[in-house]
């Protein structure tokens, strides 16, 4: 016990060390801080939408408990990715023994990807510590047949389940870890149904379809981004084996070896420990299905899952090493392998050249980061946004992964989400010209952030000076410039005239 509660600290420490030099990277982590924070000025039963309730919630008791937009709800976070670890430890304590799960707690705490996201308000973060809760308790009521456990792990799965929609499919194979316990199960399945009935019946009566994040995800990864048009067979193959090889290369080799060994030894030799792989391998199962089909998007951070999942079994392949000094060098020599592994994609790159097909997936460095370009962005709007005001062009670059670029400069801005107005980034995305007449009516002045490309921003010249016309809006913007990096410039915009 003590020397995990010193790893706890230790993991605490470090992650609050580099808390100053980190960026967090993820789009929807800023678009989640916005939504809390315009909650917070207008405070409802946020029970309905596209993403689940609790993650708002979450974040605006943060804010409440210190308003600061960037590091408050980062820290909440960094705090919550660390005591996940502790229903993780007592688990695996329980069901191996006290160095299996010392290994397994170092391991979750250093996973690399896990560390970088650690650092961005995501909803996987709080969704990955409710899980582990739920694992802890639905242990305890497999051994102690105590029917409070049985409910404690559906309120856990419940919480998770109004985070995100992984949890309700894995509502029914947790359910599953309860075999012939059919009254102890019934009470957990009953639990467990809360938070997806009320979203469901809050969605149906705001007149939105019961399954509505299903709705919306399929209409904007179809239509608004086109995610499978023209889709070749190459591709297909790629996003099959995406997440595999994310998983692989997220824990890093030595730690997915080991946790894939220890699944296997379990399967084959420890009948009572095998129903514990079903959730991993099922919700792998439709990972992969659903990622060929486009319903799934292939983003790193939906592997963490999958990595909870699955990490638990390394402690399997740790405990069949006999030798103490072996067992700890294996040991010792997979945690510190962790972060150099993660930066295995830029060595093959500087070693081979750009053009090489790098087999390591992108994004699974073990420390956030930005391109030095979006940074001076930042730092140039911080330093110019005075007003408090601020239109922002999509700047990104054209896939799934270059929101993080734009709503990055956003959330550093910390300009209120009401005082930006942000040009859409989806591929087929139309500006709402409400809002924009509605923005441009009541914010007269401020900053102007366009990119060379802009879709929607169209700058005219004259005698007078720089103009420019957002879509077919009928406002002109008179501009000042400001500065210019690269293709991004910063003006201060005025409303100068209305267009006849």
């Amino acid at each position: 016990m003590k020397r995990f509660l010193w790893l706890l600290l230790l993991a605490l420490i470090i992650r609050l060390g580099v808390l100053p030099f980190t960026c967090p990277v993820e789009g929807d982590g800023a678009a989640r801080v916005f939504i809390a924070w315009k909650w917070l000025d207008h405070p409802t039963l946020f029970a309905h939408g596209v993403w689940g309730p609790l993650h708002f919630y979450m974040i605006a008791a943060a804010l409440l408990v210190w308003f600061d937009t960037v590091y408050s709800p980062i820290l909440l976070h960094v705090l919550l990715s660390v005591a996940t670890v502790i229903p993780l430890w007592a688990l695996v304590r329980k069901l191996w023994d006290e160095s299996g799960a010392l290994f397994v707690a170092a391991a979750y705490l250093f996973y690399p990807l896990l560390f970088r996201l650690s650092f961005t308000p995501l909803s996987e973060i709080p969704h990955l510590f409710f899980v582990s809760l739920t694992l802890y308790f639905l242990n305890k009521c497999r051994v102690e047949n105590r029917l409070v456990h049985s409910i404690l792990a559906g309120l856990c799965i419940t919480c998770g389940a109004l985070l995100r929609m992984e949890a309700w499919l894995l509502t029914p194979l947790f359910g599953l870890l309860l075999w012939r316990k059919w009254k102890l199960m019934l009470c957990y399945l009953l639990t467990a149904s809360l938070g997806p009935i009320i979203w469901m019946t809050a969605n149906h009566l705001n007149s939105l379809p019961f399954l509505y994040y299903l709705s919306f995800a399929s209409y904007w990864q179809f239509e608004m981004e086109g995610f499978n048009d023209n889709v070749t067979g190459t591709e297909m193959l790629r996003r099959f084996l995406f997440f595999p090889s994310v998983l692989f290369f997220g824990l890093t080799p030595l730690l997915c070896l080991l946790s894939m060994a220890g699944l296997m030894f379990a399967w084959k030799e420890k009948k009572e420990l095998r129903i514990w792989s079903i959730p991993f391998l099922g919700m792998l199962s439709v990972f992969m299905i659903r990622g060929v089909e486009g319903f799934i998007t292939t983003q790193e951070r939906f592997s963490l899952i999958l990595g909870l999942l699955l990490l638990p079994f390394s402690a399997e392949a740790i405990g069949r090493i006999k030798d103490r000094r072996k067992k700890l060098m294996v040991a010792v020599l997979t945690i510190l392998s962790l972060f150099p592994f993660a930066y295995s994609r830029i060595v093959i790159a500087r070693v081979a050249g750009p053009d090489f097909p790098n087999p390591v997936p992108a994004n699974m460095e073990a420390f956030p980061k930005l391109t030095h370009e979006t940074r001076e962005i930042a730092r140039l709007v911080q330093a110019h946004a005075s007003e408090g005001v601020m239109i922002l062009d999509f700047f990104g670059h054209r896939d799934f992964y270059g929101w993080k670029d734009t709503l990055y400069v956003a959330f550093m801005s910390r300009i209120h989400p009401d005082k930006m107005l942000m040009m859409p980034g989806g591929l087929r995305q139309p500006l709402s010209h409400e809002s924009a007449v509605r923005f441009l009516q009541t914010y007269s002045s401020g900053l102007l952030v366009r990119s060379d490309h802009s879709r929607f921003i169209r700058l005219d010249s004259s005698f007078d000076g720089i103009t420019a016309q957002i879509d077919d809006l009928d406002f002109a913007l008179h501009l000042k410039p400001i500065a210019t990096v690269k293709s991004i410039t910063l003006y201060h915009y005025t409303v100068s005239a209305r267009q006849n």
